[in-house]
């Protein structure tokens, strides 16, 4: 098992011409109509043939704007790119028709609050608890509604936000430099930083057990949120940005180690689809997600092994991000090195979140319809905890499933009782 990345198309420059997308739009929405492979995936392919039935059986000239809605429930999981065996990359054409939309339109208030998640995550950690109390508060939660569903359970935000304890960690550890010859630059992505800095605390502590020399670069949200929703500049602002912080680590000898999935997926597979260059293509050569660097490492015996026994019984998801970049099994397998650890794999598809369309109230219900079968099966497991690569999934699998959520790499730090 290796990591892999789609084939890199030239990126999208300028302004996207209408007569282009709408034709290319038509050609493969044809190609997928006579196949129907994927509707059962994802809730676009049921309404976008109904739509085409227009065309095809009464003749009706569809227009971009006549798809827009339907453009709006793809939420980019890449599941149907995956299964796909006629060569249509309807990801990249449903991004593609939300950036020509923003370009004609112009983006919506809901999109820009939510897409700009290190501006939420600074605003939020101002007062950690008059934020707490106010994402929990009904009449505040209902006020917010226009952005967020009120029913989204929403984490709290911690006291210390993981950059800051980096900073402080890594001067109390300045006297003790790492003995391996491994270096890595540590992308820790926004929800980490602004909502869940254990996961990245426990990313820390297993990285330095296995002698692995550390740096943590100034760094923004990798882009995705902006991207997803249609924004390009926005995005390729945080993509060139990253870029000029790895890219320099990477000519030092540093490798990227990202703790989220769709991060990773998005330094190996959007900087290069969407931005290119020489630097996109340097530092996706060097890209890793954490679970598979470790996994690799295993397989070189290189990794430390002395894990404590876990008597815990656990599901594990995997997240569509974590499909896309081929490495399904990767948590897995590291997983399997505990000690009395229990894991069951739930494969039930996309969780349902993807992005900002799981916390809209327009896309909630949707959201949790397309994840009713992985909450079922975690449900049938019986599993005290569920494990995911991916901070979204988490939210999701926690109101869906109402379980207790983990990344992979909380439950490694335990076992090496780092934590």
């Amino acid at each position: 098992m290796a990591e892999t990345r789609q084939e890199v198309r030239p990126p999208i420059a300028g302004i996207v011409d209408e007569p282009d997308l709408l034709k290319r739009f038509k050609f493969n929405i044809n190609k997928c109509y006579y196949c129907g492979i994927c509707e059962p995936l994802c809730p676009v392919f049921t309404p976008l043939f109904a739509l085409w039935d227009r065309e095809v059986e009464k003749g009706e000239q569809l227009s971009m704007d006549d798809f827009r809605a339907v453009v709006d429930l793809c939420y980019y999981c890449k599941l149907c790119l995956l299964a796909c065996g006629i060569g249509v990359d309807l990801p990249r054409l449903m991004l593609e028709s939300k950036i020509f939309y923003v370009q004609r339109h112009g983006q919506t208030l809901q999109n820009r609050l939510l897409m700009d998640t290190d501006l939420v995550g600074r605003l939020n950690g101002l007062v950690p608890p008059l934020t707490n109390l106010a994402l929990t508060n009904p009449v505040s939660r209902r006020l917010m509604e226009a952005v967020v569903d009120r029913r989204r359970t929403f984490p709290r935000v911690p006291h210390q936000p993981f950059p800051r304890w980096y900073k402080r960690h890594a001067a109390q550890r300045s006297h003790q430099p790492a003995t391996g010859d491994r270096k890595v630059a540590l992308f820790s992505g926004c929800y980490t930083d602004h909502f869940d800095p254990e996961v990245g605390i426990a990313a820390t502590l297993v990285l330095e057990h296995n002698d692995i020399e550390i740096v943590y670069p100034e760094q923004r949200c990798c882009g995705i949120p902006r991207l997803a929703d249609g924004s390009i500049e926005a995005a390729r602002e945080n993509f060139r940005y990253n870029l000029s912080k790895l890219a320099p680590l990477v000519r030092q000898g540093y490798d990227v180690i990202v703790i989220s999935t769709p991060c990773s997926m998005t330094f190996k597979q959007e900087y290069l689809d969407y931005l290119g260059g020489e630097e996109a293509e340097l530092v996706a050569q060097h890209v890793f997600d954490i679970s598979f660097y470790l996994r690799r490492m295993h397989e070189r015996r290189e990794l430390k092994t002395d894990f404590k026994p876990l008597p815990l019984k656990v599901a594990y998801h995997i997240p569509c991000a974590t499909k896309a970049q081929r490495i399904d099994r990767a948590a897995l397998e590291l997983l399997a090195l505990v000690p009395e650890l229990q894991v069951t794999l739930v494969d039930k598809g996309c969780c349902g979140f993807d992005g900002t369309f799981g916390f809209k109230k327009q896309s909630f219900d949707i959201s949790m319809r397309v994840g009713k079968g992985l909450f079922e099966g975690i449900r049938q497991t019986e599993a005290t905890h569920v494990a995911t690569d991916c901070p979204l999934c988490e939210v999701q699998i926690t109101d869906g499933a109402h379980a207790a959520t983990v990344h992979p790499i909380e439950l490694l730090c335990q076992a090496y009782g780092l934590q």
